[in-house]
């Protein structure tokens, strides 16, 4: 699982993927069974559409114990390929860092232990920004891309596109939520936009290493992605 980031009050996809390695293993049913903070995440979904668990149908879900989920399915044609096995949807409810872990290696396994699994966890880091509520749906073409690269050193380029005529604004915020560079604030007309980020707040004080969120508004839409600053 990847680690991400979000700001209070959003819903975020967090991604299982599984390796190719599996396709030769005749893999017919899967559990996974994961842990996280229940004060700061709470389960919203777990889908499969379109995704390699697909064909074993909808999973079961247990949310039975607060701050535990259990997904298992099984079906008649066996894993191939690689890629994403399941997408958990968390609401996130305050802010912190919640570790997301495969709980106990006895209880994640395909084909009832069969075979073994290699597990890595990842985590979630929650900006005390708060998501905007009734956002309306984002038009198509309306994209904050990640940065590139990333991590960084010393700047890094950040690319987005617009559909619409909006006024944006483009910001950088620290982990804790404090807004500490506003890349750009105006009018932009639909099309595609590069802005570079040389690692330093308003001021021109360079900022330390760690993770920093950018936050693209425009009109009612707002798109935010993780960057990481190696100094």
């Amino acid at each position: 699982m990847p680690d991400t980031s979000a700001v209070v009050g959003e819903i975020i996809e967090l991604p299982v993927y599984v390796d190719s390695s599996l396709s030769s293993e005749s893999v017919l049913a899967y559990q996974l069974q994961i842990s996280f903070d229940a004060t700061l995440l709470q389960v919203n979904s777990v889908s499969v559409s379109g995704l390699l668990g697909e064909p074993f149908g909808l999973p079961a879900v247990n949310l039975e114990t607060p701050g535990q989920l259990t997904v298992a399915a099984a079906g008649v044609s066996p894993l191939e390929g690689s890629g994403v096995l399941v997408v958990i949807r968390f609401e996130t409810l305050q802010a912190g860092e919640s570790p997301v872990l495969f709980w106990d290696e006895e209880a994640n396994f395909f084909n009832e232990g069969t075979p073994a699994l290699l597990l890595i966890d990842g985590s979630i880091a929650i900006s005390p920004l708060v998501a905007t509520r009734n956002l309306q749906l984002d038009p198509p073409g309306f994209v904050l891309h990640q940065n590139f690269p990333n991590p960084f050193n010393p700047g890094t380029t950040i690319h987005y596109t617009l559909a619409d005529q909006a006024a944006i604004m483009l910001s950088i915020f620290d982990i804790q939520g404090r807004e500490i560079n506003k890349l750009y604030e105006g009018i932009r007309a639909p099309g595609n936009y590069t802005v570079k980020w040389d690692g330093n707040d308003q001021q021109g004080h360079a900022m330390r290493r760690g993770v920093y969120l950018c936050r693209l508004l425009a009109g009612k839409q707002s798109k935010t992605i993780r960057m990481v600053y190696l100094p």
